[in-house]
């Protein structure tokens, strides 16, 4: 699965869930962990953490929360920091807003 083409692979009613807490603003804190792994915050009814490790092109070769939800392979606290991840990874000069802290 690539970061660029998420939506394809998972379920609508997910992706509608995830994609809603993105927009909302549920991710609270994003940090990279080196050059290609990224940890997400995201708020729900309690705070998440999501970890997701990407190749160069985007390819997505590790992903978890740590959210109870076992209906799936993919929840929505993962398909939000999808949004998340890929606005940043395609962000033009004028979305300098979405900021990643360096893990220390």
């Amino acid at each position: 699965m690539n970061i660029n083409d998420f939506q394809n692979h998972v379920n609508e009613t997910i992706l509608d869930r995830g994609y809603e807490y993105y927009t909302n603003g549920n991710i609270i804190e994003t940090y990279s962990q080196g050059d290609n792994e990224y940890i997400f915050q995201v708020e729900g009814s309690a705070d998440y953490e999501v970890v997701v490790i990407l190749e160069e092109n985007g390819e997505v070769t590790y992903s978890n929360c740590d959210c109870p939800y076992d209906f799936g392979h993919i929840c929505k606290h993962r398909v939000a920091a999808y949004f998340y991840l890929m606005e940043i990874l395609n962000s033009k000069p004028h979305n300098d807003n979405k900021e990643i802290r360096k893990q220390p």
